[in-house]
């Protein structure tokens, strides 16, 4: 068996092992709530990010004020 087999068989064996003590105890695991999906039509909000640069386009639209102009020199192996 390798590591990662190892591993996988120990996580699962302390998931059994939870389980059966939460089920001695009389506790039940909540049960995981699923994730809704979203129409195609439905709008989605932005990022911190896209936020940003919208913020900046509205200062001054149609400009790349966000964008940084730098040169950078590498010497030696890469």
């Amino acid at each position: 068996m390798t590591e990662s087999q190892n591993a996988a068989a120990a996580a699962q064996a302390k998931q059994q092992l939870l389980a059966r003590l939460l089920a001695e105890k009389g506790i039940r695991r909540p049960a995981r709530d699923a994730i809704p999906a979203r129409g195609a039509t439905d709008d989605l909000p932005l990022s911190f990010a896209q936020q940003r640069l919208w913020f900046l386009d509205q200062l001054q639209p149609g400009t790349s004020i966000y964008n940084l102009p730098l040169a950078v020199r590498v010497e030696g192996p890469l």
